[in-house]
């Protein structure tokens, strides 16, 4: 299964996501994200860091801004994600690493991801989110 695609926007990037469940297309959602601005194959799994989780049809955009800000202010690369369902709220644990200059190339710096265009679907037993990001 593909877990997403790049999709032409004009001067911005956009990406189509794919999940079985919503934690696959949080998963994939990062994934998808953290590609345009490294490669996520060259980011270890050796540091912890808890986001909580919004409810609604919104919450991966706000998650993906989330990650976006880690990168920003602690230069933190996402490399897994899992959710987590705690009494009354979600939340995701990601494991990643910092930037490592030695290591990881900065393909494109990212602004935000917005709602413009933003879908998510429920098709034939798949989650299907498209985004579009601001660079």
């Amino acid at each position: 299964m593909e877990v997403f695609r790049n999709i032409d926007h004009g001067a911005d990037f956009g990406f189509e996501v794919y999940g079985r469940t919503e934690e696959e297309l949080f998963q994939n959602g990062a994934t998808a994200l953290f590609s345009l601005i490294t490669d996520p194959g060259c980011v270890e799994t050796v540091i912890e860091k808890e986001v909580i989780l919004d409810d609604g049809r919104e919450a991966l955009v706000v998650f993906l801004n989330e990650l976006l800000y880690l990168w920003d202010v602690e230069r933190f690369l996402p490399g897994s994600v899992t959710i987590v369902q705690t009494k009354g709220s979600k939340k995701a644990i990601v494991k990643g690493e910092f930037y490592d200059e030695n290591r990881h190339i900065v393909r494109a710096e990212i602004k935000a991801v917005t709602y413009h265009m933003f879908t998510l679907n429920k098709e034939g037993g798949f989650l299907r989110a498209t985004f579009v990001v601001d660079a």
